[in-house]
């Protein structure tokens, strides 16, 4: 019983910084989520303007 009540009296004191390390937490967390989906769409924008351009090249050698 004297473990919780050490415990509780612990939280107490210092949830405001539990709470903040918690929230720098999250925020990093989700920083990195969106900077993969950032590298995603960059990598798929990049292959679709390379398959473009290799299309382009293909159709105007198969011309001349």
């Amino acid at each position: 019983m004297e473990f919780i009540v050490q415990f509780v009296s612990f939280l107490e004191k210092w949830q405001t910084l539990i709470a903040g390390i918690l929230a720098i937490f999250g925020a990093w967390a989700t920083l990195k989520g969106v900077d993969r989906q950032i590298a995603q769409i960059k990598d798929s924008e990049d292959r679709q303007l390379k398959r473009r351009f290799f299309c382009c090249q293909g159709s105007s050698t198969r011309r001349a």
